[in-house]
This record gives C-alpha cells, sequence and structure tokens, in this order.
C-alpha cells in the first residue's frame, strides 16, 4: 500500500477548489456571452408551467471574459497535475 501525499503536494485539493470558483462564476454569469434578445418560454400543456425562456442579456463584461478565461484555464492546468500526478 502507498501513502498519499498531504498539504500542497495533493493537487487534487487545488482542483476542488478552481473547480468550485469556477462554478460559482458561471452561476453568476449571463447566459450569452454576446448581447442578445430573450425569449418567452413555452407553456407545458398538461401542468401550464412555463420552461425555457430566458432573458435578455447585456453580454459579458470584458473582466468577466477575463475571468472566465482566467479560472477555465486554472481548472485546465490542475485537471493535468492531477491526472498525471504519481502520489
Amino acid at each position: 500500500m502507498f501513502a498519499v501525499p498531504k498539504g500542497p503536494a495533493r493537487p487534487s485539493e487545488g482542483l476542488h477548489q478552481a473547480r468550485h470558483d469556477f462554478a460559482v462564476l458561471c452561476v453568476r454569469l449571463l447566459w450569452s456571452v454576446e448581447p442578445a434578445p430573450g425569449w418567452p418560454g413555452k407553456e407545458h400543456p398538461y401542468t401550464g408551467e412555463v420552461t425555457d425562456s430566458r432573458l435578455l442579456s447585456r453580454g459579458w463584461t470584458d473582466a468577466e471574459k477575463t475571468e472566465h478565461a482566467r479560472l477555465r484555464a486554472n481548472v485546465q492546468v490542475l485537471s493535468l497535475k492531477d491526472t498525471g500526478h504519481p502520489f
């Protein structure tokens, strides 16, 4: 049996945090990167629930685009380090 390293030598901990940070950002961002009109949803014939609607999107700011790219790249780098880590 082998010992799993503890502390900063364990890359999966950094990956979990990076994925969390990226997911939080993605939830906060609008649905469209570029400005786009919204559209009304469709009413379900039996339940009356309205689904598939989108609100008007002002698009992402340059700061949001930069932050998205930075966090996404960080997740990719840490994913490669985690999968290639010898443990």
